[in-house]
């Protein structure tokens, strides 16, 4: 088949490891322990997977745009299973860009506790006006 070259060339034009294993007649597991067997070769499946993800989105153009009335539920699961795994493989181009928010809900309380505890030192002294 050509070695790694030709496994990465698969992955970048759009092909998982598991039907490159299952056409080479190996455990998915084994084809991936060989994947990343050193981290020169992590890097590579890396980069294959950034480059897969533009083949992905062209796929899913495809589908959508030869997509049968009839069927159109599995076209849109096509569709969406194409770009959520584009999202993943690359980040910057496909990966929604959802702000992060986190938020301490006891830090929240003691804020809102001492924020209380200030508004009822205020002095309550009647003013001259209430005499």
């Amino acid at each position: 088949m050509g070695g790694f070259e030709a496994i990465i060339s698969q992955v970048a034009s759009g092909r998982t490891l598991s039907s490159i294993a299952r056409e080479l007649g190996v455990p998915r597991e084994t084809l991936s322990n060989l994947m990343y067997r050193d981290e020169e070769r992590g890097e590579a499946l890396r980069a294959a997977r950034a480059r897969a993800a533009d083949a992905l989105v062209d796929d899913a153009l495809d589908i959508a745009d030869a997509a049968d009335p009839t069927a159109i539920a599995k076209a849109k699961l096509q569709v969406e299973t194409r770009q959520w795994i584009a999202s993943k493989y690359n980040r910057a181009v496909y990966g929604s860009e959802k702000a992060q928010v986190e938020i301490n809900l006891g830090s929240l309380h003691l804020d809102a506790l001492r924020n209380v505890r200030e508004k009822a030192v205020i002095d309550v002294s009647p003013s001259e006006s209430t005499r």
